[in-house]
């Protein structure tokens, strides 16, 4: 069975704005890895992709590494900041501690950026819940399919890292074992969860040498008592001044480009509102100042990533389809999966159902779509299930059964 393997969805593409950085990351000629920059077809031939067994493992793209861009990364979060949208109905959103909010999502105003939320909604859910650029869909801060600072860059890293897993800014130190790493050498290892901490043993020359060296997709940390802030850097290389005849970085005329989703209104958005900023200058001084450490993660750094690997464990064989009528078994990648559609056709090519859920996670159950399908109420015939997800590298072809029902 041929596994297709194709670069993202035309709604990623009809959003997507340049960026600072034009130009992808360069690609290894190492035989042994793969791009993910490539459209790429992929053959799987592994017993367990039978139709008859309960599990199968599918690696579209090989079992080696892969080469990642930074610029996919900051193309995402770009996308994201940029997805116009009008609210439907009025919502305010209003909290003072332990970070202040005081939002007002205005029914019939222009809005641009995916709604700031207590959630990890990706761009690809949230522009599912558009229905000719009105949000059709409720906008309460825990419910809505948004997400904040930290749920944007980790949306974006995602994009192109299987191994981070951190879920809020207590748990992006390198110390937290959630796959994010220190940019440069500073003395993070005795600090858990206050970047204020860190700066106060870390001298500001020192510091400052290090912004210098950022790069697309690294973050930008700042951590104290019960709240934090993340912002991700979206130019090629930071501007740097130095003193005349030194070495010494000028703080308040050196400076780097970020991307971030806030808690408050742009003042600077012309003809719309949007809690949005990118490509938005900080100096060096004011990063400090506000004890912003640099992180990454292993991806960016290394730029190279464990392939797509695919499985469906308790996977309905086509025996089970044809006499229960029924899905079963859990679809999980080692990528998050942005979504996973479901599609049925009959003998001829015609298309019986079709439907499409938005993790926010690596995993989905596939009983979850039988009140949808409802295979029980199809005459007999032939007919063919095709599971497809999307992740950061592609869309795939991870499952295609044809079952017959008497």
């Amino acid at each position: 069975m041929k596994k297709a393997l194709v670069l993202l969805t035309a709604l990623l593409a009809a959003l997507m704005i340049p960026s600072c950085n034009n130009q992808p990351a360069p690609v290894s000629n190492d035989s042994t890895e793969t791009t993910a920059e490539a459209e790429t077809t992929a053959e799987v031939t592994t017993e367990n992709s039978k139709d008859e067994k309960d599990f199968i493992e599918v690696y579209p793209m090989g079992e080696n590494k892969i080469n990642v861009s930074r610029q996919s990364v900051v193309d995402y979060i770009h996308q994201m900041a940029n997805v116009e949208w009008t609210p439907k109905e009025t919502v305010t959103y209003t909290q003072s501690e332990p970070w202040k909010i005081d939002l007002t999502y205005e029914a019939g105003v222009p809005h641009r950026g995916v709604v700031y939320a207590f959630n990890h909604g990706s761009l690809a859910g949230f522009a599912a819940k558009l229905n000719e650029g009105l949000y059709d869909d409720t906008l309460e801060w825990s419910k809505a399919v948004g997400n904040d600072c930290t749920t944007a860059v980790m949306a974006a890293w995602q994009f192109v890292s299987p191994t981070t897993t951190y879920t809020s800014t207590a748990e992006m130190f390198s110390n937290s074992g959630t796959g994010v790493i220190p940019v440069g050498e500073y003395n993070w290892n005795d600090f858990l969860t206050d970047s204020t901490e860190v700066t106060k043993k870390t001298k500001k020359e020192e510091m400052f040498e290090i912004y210098a060296t950022l790069q697309p997709g690294d973050i930008l940390l700042s951590r104290w008592k019960d709240a934090g802030h993340c912002r991700l850097v979206d130019c090629e290389t930071p501007t740097i001044t130095r003193r005349k005849g030194t070495e010494q970085i000028l703080g308040n005329h050196s400076y780097v480009t970020i991307s971030e989703q806030n808690s408050s209104w742009n003042n600077k958005a012309d003809g719309y509102k949007t809690t949005w900023k990118i490509n938005e200058i900080y100096t060096f001084e004011t990063l400090y100042s506000n004890s912003y450490i640099p992180v990454t993660c292993v991806e960016l750094a290394t730029g190279l990533a464990d392939a797509p690997r695919f499985t469906i464990e308790g996977r309905a064989t086509a025996t089970e389809l044809a006499e229960k009528g029924r899905l079963k078994g859990k679809l999980t990648s080692n990528y998050r999966l942005y979504s996973v559609d479901i599609t049925i056709t009959d003998a001829d090519g015609n298309v019986k159902f079709e439907t499409t859920t938005y993790p926010t996670d690596r995993e989905v159950t596939l009983s979850s779509f039988n009140s949808k399908a409802s295979l029980f109420d199809y005459p007999a015939g032939t007919y063919t299930i095709t599971i497809e997800a999307s992740i950061g590298p592609g869309t795939v072809t991870v499952d295609e059964q044809t079952f017959t029902k008497n």
